[in-house]
C-alpha cells in the first residue's frame, strides 16, 4: 500500500500542473481497517500544500463497496524545480 500512497501522492501534483513531482521526504500511514486480496480498493488524493520547494497531500484509502476508510496518509515531497544554472 506504500507503494501506491507514493505513486497516487506524486501524481496529484501533476494533475495540479506542476511539472515536476519531486522526491518523497516523508510518508506517514494510519491503518485503520483491513482489506482484502478480493476486495476493491480507492485512493483519494489532495494536496495540502504546494509552496516553493516542499509540497504536502493526502491519500485516503476507502473500500469501494463499502466506502470504509482502510488507510489515511500524509505524503511530503520535496518539489523544487532545478535550477538553470
Amino acid at each position: 500500500m506504500v507503494t501506491m500512497v507514493d505513486l497516487v501522492g506524486s501524481a496529484v501534483f501533476y494533475s495540479a500542473g506542476l511539472t515536476t513531482s519531486g522526491v518523497s521526504l516523508e510518508i506517514n500511514i494510519s491503518y485503520v481497517d483491513v482489506a482484502y486480496i478480493d476486495e476493491e480498493i480507492e485512493f483519494d488524493a489532495k494536496i495540502l500544500k504546494a509552496g516553493n520547494t516542499i509540497g504536502v497531500s493526502t491519500v485516503e484509502v476507502r473500500k469501494k463497496k463499502t466506502g470504509k476508510i482502510v488507510a489515511q496518509a500524509r505524503h511530503a515531497k520535496y518539489i523544487a524545480f532545478p535550477s538553470k544554472l
